[in-house]
């Protein structure tokens, strides 16, 4: 486990941020997929 600046107090407190970014992450390649697609229609 990868401790940041000692921010992370528990394992859970590291799992919750990971799930956080794996979130923003699929949010992000949807939306990359979606500007592709809209691009397409135009």
């Amino acid at each position: 486990m990868v401790e940041l600046d000692g921010k992370f107090a528990t394992k859970a407190d590291l799992k919750r941020v990971e799930d956080k970014v794996d979130v923003l992450f699929e949010l992000q390649k949807t939306q990359d997929e979606q500007i592709k697609v809209q691009g397409k229609q135009i």
